[in-house]
């Protein structure tokens, strides 16, 4: 379900989603700590947790503590990649790709998570 709700509301946001334009030194120098920031405000990070994360955690802590902490560190690492490869992307992304482009893009990740979660749903029955 929370899979079929983030997909809605990524395809929701793509409608008037935009890329910014390039920052000039000055404005980068609180871009870390505003990430940081927004991660942790960031509703899908709570929800995630609180329902698809928390029930992979409790997965990997039957097999042991180690098992627990190696999902952390694997979920921890991949988010780290993950992201770093959008920001790269977008910075690259942003000189050519215009938003109605991007917003298209967004508009098929939200279907995809919608159809992603809605096969995990079905499995359940």
């Amino acid at each position: 379900m929370a899979l079929i709700g983030f997909g809605a509301l990524t395809v929701d946001g793509a409608r008037t989603a935009t890329l910014s334009p390039p920052m000039g030194p000055a404005e980068r120098a609180g871009t870390f700590l505003a990430g940081v920031l927004t991660s942790i405000a960031n509703p899908y990070f709570w929800l995630w947790w609180a329902t698809i994360g928390g029930a992979l955690l409790a997965s990997a802590l039957t097999s042991g503590f180690g098992e627990g902490i190696s999902f952390l560190a694997g979920h921890g690492m991949a988010d780290l990649s993950w992201l770093l490869l959008v920001g790269a992307g977008i910075a690259r992304g942003r000189a050519f790709l215009p938003d109605r482009v991007y917003q298209g893009v967004l508009a098929l990740c939200g279907v995809a998570l919608v159809l992603l979660g809605a096969g995990y749903l079905a499995s359940a029955f």
